[in-house]
């Protein structure tokens, strides 16, 4: 049985180090890559190495005939900071981007997120992964749910702007109360992501992958159903 009777993406930790081969043979038709924030200096300045880099990650792997679900940038992340011996939070979005929780901060995301996915073209597939994790501090950090959230829903707006027909998403960590607050806030009225069905649904799935929940109990499930996108 090959991996795509079961699975059809699959996540490389840091770089796909030309190891496509071997993924193909597992019958795998996706990879998640992520994506950095584009510039340096401004907005629509000069193109990060990084950014370079990933976009070169992405385009390669579509051309060896997998499709590219990208990973757009989180608020930031917990990483080693090998200057300092330690780990400490670092920003995804400089300043100039603007302050967090501003209209002008989440204008400039959509546009940031409308480049990438035009300069990207063909090489991203239509499925999107808005941030990472939005739910645990690691890439999120002390932030308020309202900024973490309309982050993410600003993110996917703008993909949209470039690609009407792509379908955004989000990945939270795991089933709990907090992951549920922050997917209410993100799934409100007016959201623009894809959903594959209801979200109870959603939510007793991840219960019982977390072990949380008995295939027998449905008291998480909510019998309200949420506004499908653009209602």
């Amino acid at each position: 049985m090959k991996a795509s009777e079961k699975i059809k993406g699959i996540v490389y930790a840091y770089n796909t180090g030309e190891e496509y081969d071997m993924v193909r043979e597992l019958g795998v038709e996706w990879i998640r890559l992520n994506v950095s924030f584009p510039w340096t200096d401004k907005m629509f300045g000069t193109l990060s190495e990084q950014y370079l880099r990933d976009r070169e990650e992405i385009r390669r792997t579509h051309a060896r005939g997998f499709q590219v679900m990208p990973a757009t940038p989180p608020l930031g992340g917990f990483t080693y900071d090998e200057a300092l011996g330690k780990t400490c939070w670092h920003e995804s979005f400089p300043d100039f981007v603007g302050k967090k929780g501003t209209e002008e901060f989440y204008e400039n995301i959509r546009e940031t997120m409308r480049f990438v996915c035009e300069d990207l073209g063909e090489d991203a597939g239509m499925y999107w992964q808005c941030m990472n994790e939005i739910d645990i501090p690691v890439f999120s950090n002390d932030y308020p749910d309202e900024i973490v959230a309309d982050t993410a829903r600003a993110t996917a707006e703008g993909i949209l702007r470039a690609n009407p027909n792509a379908r955004c998403g989000i990945n939270i960590s795991c089933y709990n109360e907090n992951a549920l607050r922050i997917a209410d806030r993100v799934y409100r009225e007016g959201h623009r992501f894809f959903l594959y069905g209801s979200r109870p649904v959603f939510r007793l799935l991840a219960a019982r992958r977390c072990g949380q929940l008995d295939r027998r109990d449905r008291r998480p499930l909510r019998a309200l159903r949420p506004a499908r996108a653009g209602q």
